[in-house]
Order: structure tokens, then C-alpha cells, then sequence
């Protein structure tokens, strides 16, 4: 056929629907071009899942940047350039979308989406991951034109593609994308959303970032269920979590904590949960001595002695079906028991 040239436009459609359309040209497309040409929401998502994927299926791209949908190899960063034939959904606030010659761009790389690091904006990319391969990521970052709101065309919402997530948010509402404005305020504090149906361990990690937080800006990531704040730039974040949303838990800041208040040890602070014939024990910032498992009669099922960490499991362990009491003994001998139906 003829390939396409010129002015191409789709009418008559919904606004406030979401549409999958494609780059209809023989070229390579600017997002940014076609946002700005366009009344859309401002966010561009491209299918990225493949067969037996664990994690979020879209791969999400605003004016602040893209968020990707693995780690590793088949990882795809959108980077603003659409390439020929590249499928994208998008939400237009009217009833019309337009491609003209002026979004076709001469890129031609043969890949389709690749990472591009914009020097003027500052933005750090935060990764969840597990060790079954679960991934999502988000990315929060400072540019002209953002606010602390909602920015049509810099925010990116969540599409809620997987019941695992890691995302920021606005006004209570999950977005895998967010900008925040300039001048960069280093005592701001960026309030984190997390869920999973699968309890376990899972970590947070920066992915790659640019601009201030390339060049010196520490990243604290707070735990506020446990009370640990971890400089994300030196290390990642291992943390034990149970199945549902806990969107008060973490949040993003830029300043260390002068003082932090050592932890007590206490039922608030110990966490005990049962899962596929596992027990999983976390006591948050305290150092675990020993741990013991009695049925309702006081009989000691197991005992896990010299643990010397905060955080262990204990497997095969056989006891019938009733509620358990698992006493944990800290290192300086504070007791906490907590009940478990097995």
C-alpha cells in the first residue's frame, strides 16, 4: 500500500474513554508532540506484558518521563519517541485525535522504546521487585510547569494492571507517574502507595535517576511500620509485608531524620503471619534472641534458638489445625506473644 503522509484524525469519539490507536506512519513519532497536539489526559500507555510476566503490564510515559514494566533484560523505559507501528493507549479529554507531519521525528533505532536522560528535569525511578520476579516501578520527579497536584500531561495515573504495586500519590489517588515543582525544595516529603494479595518479602530500590538526584541528592526511603529510614542512593529496602494496601506506610523524603527514637519492642511493633506451611516472623528494628511455637495446652510445638536477626522463618514444623501462640524473645529479654490459627 501507500504509506501514510500528512494529516491523519480520528473523530467522533468519547471523551474520558481510553482509546488504543498507533503511530500511523512510516516514521518514528514524538509523544511529546503528539500530547501537546492533542486534548488528552497527558498520559501515553504501551502494552508490554509477555507470556507467564510477573508485575505491572504497562509501560507508562508523560512530560516528566517514562516508567517501565521489568528489570533486566526485556525491560522497556518509553523515552518519548513512538516507533513505526508502535501501539499506545491514551484518554482524550474531546472527541477527536490528530497526527500531523510535524510530530514525525527522524529517530529510527531499531529499538522500540529505550531510556533517555533528560538533564533539565530531576527524577529518580524506584523499583519493586521480589524474589518470584514481581515488578513494578514509579517515578517521582522536579520540572518546570509541575505542582504538588494533579498536572495534566506530567502526572501519570495508575492503570491498576496488577495487584502488586508500588506508586505515589496525589490526593490520595495512585499515580505511577509524578511531578512536583521547582525550585526543589529538599524538605519535602513524598508520600508512597503499596499493595500486594501475596504476603512476603519485597524490596524497594532505585532504578536509575538524573539531574540533582545524580549528583549528590541523598534519597530516604521511612517505614513507618517499623520506624526505618534507608538512604536508597547506598542501599535498598527489604521489608516483610502481609496481603492488602498499606498506603500510609512509606514515603519518600530528602533529609535524613536528626534523631530517630529507637523502637520499642511490643505487639505494635512484631509481626507474625502463616503462609503455605511457613511461619514468618519480623520485629521491625529489634534483634530477634529466640522463638518459641505453643499449642493452646502450652506445649511447645518448635523452638528457633540464637536467631540474632530481625527478621526469620521457620518451615516444617507439623501441628494440627488450632491457634498457635508464638512467643519472641528479644535480645535484651523482652517478651512479645502473638496468636496464630494454623
Amino acid at each position: 500500500g501507500v504509506p501514510n503522509n500528512g494529516n491523519i484524525g480520528f473523530t467522533g469519539l468519547t471523551a474520558g474513554l481510553y482509546y488504543a490507536i498507533g503511530n500511523p506512519y512510516p516514521s518514528t513519532l514524538s509523544a511529546d508532540l503528539f500530547l501537546s497536539g492533542n486534548a488528552t489526559d497527558g498520559t501515553l500507555y504501551f502494552w508490554r506484558k509477555t507470556n507467564a510476566a510477573v508485575g505491572t503490564a504497562y509501560a507508562t510515559y508523560t512530560a516528566l518521563g517514562g516508567a517501565g514494566t521489568s528489570s533486566g533484560i526485556g525491560g522497556i523505559t518509553p523515552n518519548g519517541t513512538i516507533q513505526v507501528g508502535q501501539g499506545f493507549i491514551v484518554k482524550p479529554t474531546g472527541t477527536t485525535l490528530n497526527f500531523t507531519n510535524t510530530m514525525r521525528t527522524s529517530n529510527n533505532s531499531n529499538q522500540i522504546l529505550k531510556t533517555k536522560n533528560v538533564v533539565e528535569k530531576d527524577r529518580v525511578w524506584l523499583n519493586l521487585t521480589n524474589t518470584t520476579g514481581v515488578f513494578s516501578q514509579a517515578l517521582v520527579g522536579y520540572m518546570d510547569g509541575a505542582t504538588q497536584g494533579v498536572d495534566a500531561g506530567i502526572d501519570g495515573a495508575y492503570i491498576n494492571d496488577s495487584p502488586v504495586a508500588l506508586t505515589s500519590a496525589i490526593n490520595g489517588e495512585e499515580y505511577t507517574i509524578q511531578g512536583r515543582s521547582l525550585p526543589f525544595d529538599p524538605s519535602d516529603v513524598v508520600p508512597l502507595n503499596f499493595k500486594t494479595d501475596v504476603a512476603g518479602d519485597y524490596t524497594i530500590a532505585i532504578d536509575h535517576s538524573d539531574g540533582l538526584f545524580a549528583n549528590g541528592q541523598d534519597v530516604y526511603l521511612v517505614d513507618s511500620s517499623t520506624g526505618a529510614e534507608t538512604n536508597l542512593k547506598t542501599d535498598a529496602y527489604t521489608f516483610t509485608a502481609n496481603t492488602g494496601t498499606a498506603n500510609s506506610r512509606f514515603s519518600l523524603k530528602y533529609q535524613k531524620t536528626l534523631k530517630v527514637d529507637a523502637q520499642t519492642f511490643n505487639e505494635n511493633n512484631v509481626t507474625v503471619y502463616k503462609n503455605n506451611g511457613t511461619l514468618y516472623v519480623n520485629s521491625g528494628a529489634s534483634i530477634i534472641s529466640n522463638i518459641k511455637v505453643f499449642d493452646i495446652l502450652g506445649r511447645v510445638i518448635v523452638e528457633q534458638k540464637n536467631v540474632n536477626a530481625n527478621t526469620t522463618t521457620i518451615k516444617n514444623w507439623k501441628a494440627n489445625q488450632q491457634v498457635l501462640i508464638v512467643k519472641v524473645t528479644s535480645q535484651d529479654n523482652q517478651v512479645v506473644n502473638k496468636k496464630v490459627v494454623n
